[in-house]
């Protein structure tokens, strides 16, 4: 596996799971007063696009890096604290800058300071999310790469087995023809 976007329908079901994460975000920000439906959708879907790649990437090779077998869990927390903090601030950041953009195109949306808290605070659990989905997706592709060595051990020692009576049959075979 080589980053979130390894096959059609993996890179499809991740940005599935995302683009319902942006409207879910839209319905917290028209709830939140920031503004009306389509304007909070305008805002939040490509947003969270956005962080679904940033965030997904990053997390995948930091994951990578990071492999829960040898790395130390005090290493771990805060390798993923730090990332998470630092990609929630550049979202925020983002956020902010996308609102002033779409103010430009008189597209209403209005980020309280106490909304880019929340933006920022999503930002990270969703970064830790990410990074445990990921964790997950490479423990289990280890898990099944260890399942088909076994399987193809097995079958190699089956095969030399098999190999092995053979050489002890067929001499007995000729010596017994022969006489």
């Amino acid at each position: 596996m080589f980053g979130p976007f390894t096959s059609r329908r993996g890179s499809a079901l991740y940005l599935l799971v995302w683009l319902m994460l942006g409207l879910i975000l839209a319905a917290m920000l028209t709830a939140l007063g920031a503004g009306p439906w389509g304007p909070a959708m305008l805002f939040a879907v490509p947003l969270t696009l956005l962080y679904a790649v940033a965030a997904g990437f990053s997390a995948f090779y930091l994951c990578r890096a990071n492999p829960l077998s040898s790395a130390r869990p005090g290493n771990l927390v805060l390798v993923f604290a730090v990332s998470s903090v630092l990609i929630a601030l550049v979202w925020a950041a983002a956020g902010h800058a996308w609102a002033m953009a779409l103010q430009n195109i008189d597209v209403a949306v209005r980020l309280t300071p106490s909304l880019r808290v929340l933006l920022f605070g999503l930002g990270v659990v969703l970064y830790v999310l990410c990074a445990f989905g990921h964790y997950l997706v490479i423990e289990f592709d280890r898990t099944r790469a260890a399942e088909r060595r076994e399987l193809e051990l097995r079958l190699a020692a089956q095969d030399a087995e098999l190999r092995m009576l053979r050489t002890q049959v067929d001499p007995h075979f000729l010596f017994n023809s022969l006489n």
